[in-house]
């Protein structure tokens, strides 16, 4: 649980840094990992 919690902490600070279109492409990744865990 921690893992995902740094894990996702992180993608949004990327996210935050790329346009708003990477972005939604990162958000369903981190489901998709979330749903792997």
């Amino acid at each position: 649980m921690l893992r995902v919690s740094k894990t996702s902490r992180n993608s949004s600070s990327r996210s935050s840094s790329r346009t708003s279109s990477p972005n939604r492409a990162r958000l369903s990744s981190d489901r998709h990992v979330r749903m792997r865990e």
